[in-house]
Order: C-alpha cells, then structure tokens, then sequence
C-alpha cells in the first residue's frame, strides 16, 4: 500500500538503497492492532458522571468496543503463543513478581525466533493461567465501567495496560494537553513499573519524586513557561488519589 501511494518510481527503502548496505535481513510488514481504552479523571468528568452538561456513554461505547477488540487479539495471541513456548513471554505474574517468563524480545510469529526452551509444559502452564489472570483482570475493570459509568474506574487504564504489556504490546498515555493528566498518569505507570520489575517498596513515593524532580515538570516548562502542573484546587480534588500531583507542584494561574 505504501508503494501505490507513493507512486511510480519510488522505491521503499530496501537492503542496498537509501538504508545501506546493512545486516538488516529481511523486510517485513508488521500489522499493528491498536485499541483505545478512556477514563476522565478530572472535575468535568465529575459533572458528567452526576449527569450535568454530559453523560459517559461515549466513554462507554469506545471501552466496550476496545475491549472486544482487545479479546480477539488475545485469543490469537495465546493460539499462537501456545505453538511458541508462552513461558517466553513477557508476562509479570499476580503480585507485582517477575513470573517465569524471561524475555520480553519479541520474535518471529508472536515470540523469540530462535529462542530455546527453558522450561518445563508445566510453567507454560502457570504462564498461561497468569495471562488468564491478567485478561480477567482487565475486562472486569472495563464491564464494570461500563455498568457503572458514574464512577472514576481508573483500573480501566491500568489493567488494559498491564494487559497490553503481556503481550508484548506497549501503549501511549495521552490527555487533552499532553502535559498535566498525562504527566500524572505516566508517573504512576513508571513507579507501577519499578515495583512490580525492580523490586522498589513504595511505588506511591517513586510516583511522588518522578512529579516533583523528574523530567514531566520540563515538559510543563517547555509548553507553558512554568513549572507547576495546571491543576486548581477544584481539579486537584476531584483527581483520583493516585493521579495527584505533590504539594508545592501545581497552581491554578497555569496558562494552558
């Protein structure tokens, strides 16, 4: 598709042309099967959830239809993971502990190309039964959202992500701006990271160093010439708790 767009007499880039000659093997074309999961977390959505100026039914209909979306790609997944040792997958076991699998390179088909076998049919097994537990996991999350809408399921986002990761996918965490609920929700997710694969005790104090040092209070910099993230006392409260931003932080005077 790419080559009838781009017309006569252009190539794409192949071993020897604009790439170079390099060891880069064969060329293939990659499918990419994208879902969108959404969660309001802030006072609009508050408004929304209680019926004023809006519903969530939208919110609603695009989780619901991500989520059927989602359940087909896993069930390929596991069809072909099953012909390819699953316990090579990059899948974090219940409880925030690295699991049996080791890898997280994917590979030829779904995973490792010329990867060997480590272990024994029954921690494929365990492997297996810990996907089934993180698929359960997330379409609870996302069928209780949609039964009840007028709550902030912030698990909806969480646990489709967690999900995604198992499968050797990874997501994008955007909000309306890019900068403040974006900036809260890709802390938590760092510090989520660092318990569950680095063994760190407090991921609530990890999340809290990340929003007040890390490079997030650049990114506000860069967009709005301040280092406070936009958040008033009204959007502060009405954030879930683990979307908030430490004291000292942020300031409702933001330009935005």
């Amino acid at each position: 598709k790419e080559d009838e767009q781009k017309g006569e007499g252009e190539k794409s880039p192949t071993k020897g042309s604009e790439w170079g000659d390099s060891d880069m093997g064969v060329l293939a074309t990659v499918g990419v099967s994208a879902v969108l999961f959404t969660q309001g977390i802030n006072a609009q959505q508050t408004l929304a959830n209680n019926k004023i100026g809006g519903d969530s039914s939208v919110q609603v209909s695009i989780n619901r239809t991500s989520m059927h979306r989602l359940k087909s790609y896993y069930a390929c997944f596991k069809a072909a993971a099953g012909k390819e040792r699953l316990s090579r997958t990059s899948l974090v076991s219940p409880g925030g502990q690295k699991g049996s699998i080791a890898s997280q390179r994917p590979s030829s088909g779904m995973l490792g190309a010329g990867s060997k076998p480590t272990s024994s049919s029954s921690s494929t097994a365990s492997a297996a039964s810990a996907l089934d537990f993180l698929f359960n996991k997330a379409q609870a999350c996302v069928n209780s959202s949609c039964v009840y809408g007028n709550e902030k399921n912030v698990n909806v986002l969480l646990k489709t992500s967690d999900l995604c990761r198992a499968m050797n996918g990874t997501h994008a965490i955007l909000c309306k701006s890019g900068k403040d609920r974006t900036s809260m929700a890709v802390t938590l997710e760092q510090a989520r990271y660092l318990c569950s694969t680095h063994g760190v005790v407090s991921g609530k104090k990890s999340a809290e160093i990340m929003r007040r040092h890390g490079v997030r209070r650049h990114n506000v910099w860069s967009n709005t010439g301040q280092r406070n993230f936009a958040f008033n006392g009204i959007n502060y409260t009405s954030l879930p708790k683990c979307f908030r931003p430490p004291a000292g932080c942020y300031s409702g005077s933001v330009n935005t």
